[in-house]
């Protein structure tokens, strides 16, 4: 694909989905983050709460509880985050794609009839189905 098309294509996205893509990047980067923050805190959780139940004679989880709140809160918002992304980026790519397709069939009522005497209707057809 050519430097320029990809251009166009990225001016056109930008264009009509700002908003989504903005929002898409920042739970992308969420994601990343709360995913990161559970793994970074299962070092904490292990030799803060779990080794010194080990030791103790009279072990009191609560300590231990409220840590697994938090590991799997902050786990759930990464997974909220992947949700919210994904369901984005569905409805961005469905209706980018309309879009193109629109602008496509537009720009092929504007040829002229010669066009579709000299190019076999399979070529066209493929353009349509296959290259969007």
């Amino acid at each position: 694909m050519k430097e320029g098309t990809m251009k166009r294509l990225l001016k056109m996205l930008w264009s009509k989905y700002k908003i989504h893509l903005i929002i898409v990047f920042l739970c992308i980067v969420g994601n990343a983050l709360f995913n990161v923050q559970g793994t970074m805190f299962m070092q904490t959780l292990i030799d803060d709460h779990i080794v010194p139940l080990l030791k103790s004679s009279s072990p009191d989880f609560s300590g231990l509880f409220h840590a697994l709140i938090r590991v799997g809160s902050l786990y759930a918002c990464g997974v909220v985050c992947a949700f919210t992304f994904n369901r984005i980026m569905v409805y961005v790519t469905q209706g980018f794609l309309r879009d193109l397709r629109i602008n496509m069939f537009e720009h092929m009522e504007s040829l002229p009839i010669r066009y579709f005497d000299r190019t076999p209707h399979g070529d066209t057809m493929s353009v349509y189905t296959n290259d969007i």
